[in-house]
C-alpha cells in the first residue's frame, strides 16, 4: 500500500474540508490510499496516521502551510518520517513556513516547494505511476 498524506499547518478552516488531492491520488492507482492531518489534530489521530505510515511501502507528503503557524501535532509526524525516511517518496510544501521547511529539507532531492496546483498534480501522478 502507498500512502498520500496531506498535512495542513495553520488554519485548516481557511482551506475548508474539501481535500481534492486526497480524492485524486487514490483514483490513480488501486494501491494508493489517502489520509490527512492538521496541526491541531488530536494526538490519537496523529498516532493513527503514524501507524499508516509504518504500514505503507511508499509515502507522498503534501503540506499546506501558513507562515505564522506552529507545527503543532504534525511535528510528531515529521519526526517519525525521519525514522522511516526510506519510505518517503516525495515531500511537497505549498506555502511558507520556516519550521515545516526545516523539517522537510533533510529529505533533499525528495523535497520541493511548489505553489501551483497543476505542478502538485503532476507530482502526485508520478507517485501513483511509480513502481513500488
Amino acid at each position: 500500500m502507498r500512502l498520500f498524506l496531506q498535512i495542513d499547518i495553520g488554519d485548516w478552516q481557511q482551506r475548508g474540508y474539501d481535500k481534492p488531492f486526497s480524492k485524486y491520488a487514490p483514483s490513480l492507482a488501486n494501491d494508493v490510499m489517502a489520509a490527512d492531518l492538521d496541526s491541531e489534530s488530536d494526538p490519537t489521530v496523529t498516532g493513527l496516521v503514524i501507524r499508516l505510515t509504518d504500514q505503507a511501502e511508499k509515502i507522498f507528503v503534501l503540506a499546506y502551510a501558513d507562515s505564522k503557524a506552529g507545527l503543532g501535532s504534525s511535528s510528531k509526524l515529521f519526526h517519525h518520517l525521519f525514522s522511516i525516511g526510506n519510505k518517503v517518496h516525495s515531500l511537497v510544501l505549498c506555502g511558507e513556513n520556516e519550521m515545516a521547511e526545516k523539517m522537510m529539507r533533510p529529505f533533499q532531492e525528495r523535497f520541493e516547494k511548489i505553489k501551483h496546483e497543476s505542478e502538485i498534480k503532476l507530482r502526485i501522478e508520478k507517485f501513483a505511476k511509480a513502481k513500488t
